[in-house]
């Protein structure tokens, strides 16, 4: 398995974990940031779904640019 196929299947796997725990809205999975500087509200479905989306176009870019 080269690198570009390995980051676009966990990316693939981070955003089937997401679509998950949409499904299952448990509320000890909610997190909340909040210090001076930065204010976070939300779930780990956005958390999963942010790096799933970012291995994906890393994977492409891998592909992309021939360094598999």
């Amino acid at each position: 398995m080269n690198k570009s196929r390995f980051f676009n299947v966990l990316g693939g796997i981070s955003l089937l974990s997401a679509l998950i725990l949409s499904f299952f809205e448990i509320p000890e999975l909610n997190f909340s940031v909040t210090s001076t500087s930065m204010n976070i509200n939300g779930s780990f479905s956005f958390l999963f779904i942010l790096i799933g989306i970012i291995l994906i176009v890393y994977g492409i870019i891998l592909k992309k640019r021939g360094k598999v």
